[in-house]
């Protein structure tokens, strides 16, 4: 078993921080609102990322988006977006169905946590 490691987001009031990974307008002064290339770097040692959260919309959107466009490895079949983990925001529903068709399109794998299981059974997380 892994420990879960935290990431704190949208601390600076001057820019919108739906991404994990970045600021939707990174503030020069702000070291907080650029690239995590620390989490990035981090994640590209894994062989599997799942991605859950909320909302598939904007927040996970966005995080999702950042991953796979800057993960230094590459290899975005890799990641997995538990689809039934994760919903839209009311009334962002075409958003929502635009990210996951270009995520498919990028080559993640879109998966509902059940067939996951056996995955994470094997690994033993």
């Amino acid at each position: 078993m892994r420990g879960v490691r935290k990431v704190a987001k949208g601390e600076n009031p001057w820019t919108e921080h739906y991404s994990a990974i970045r600021a939707e307008v990174p503030d020069a002064a702000d070291p907080g609102t650029q690239l995590n290339r620390a989490l990035l770097a981090e994640l590209d040692r894994a062989d599997v990322l799942l991605i859950a959260g909320e909302a598939s919309s904007h927040c996970v959107r966005a995080t999702t988006e950042h991953i796979v466009a800057n993960l230094p490895g590459g290899r975005p079949e890799r990641v997995v977006l538990l689809t039934d983990c994760m919903s839209p925001v009311g009334g962002f529903e075409a958003q929502q169905d635009e990210f996951l068709a270009a995520m498919r399109a990028q080559g993640v794998r879109l998966a509902i946590s059940i067939e996951i299981l056996p995955l994470l059974n094997a690994i033993n997380v």
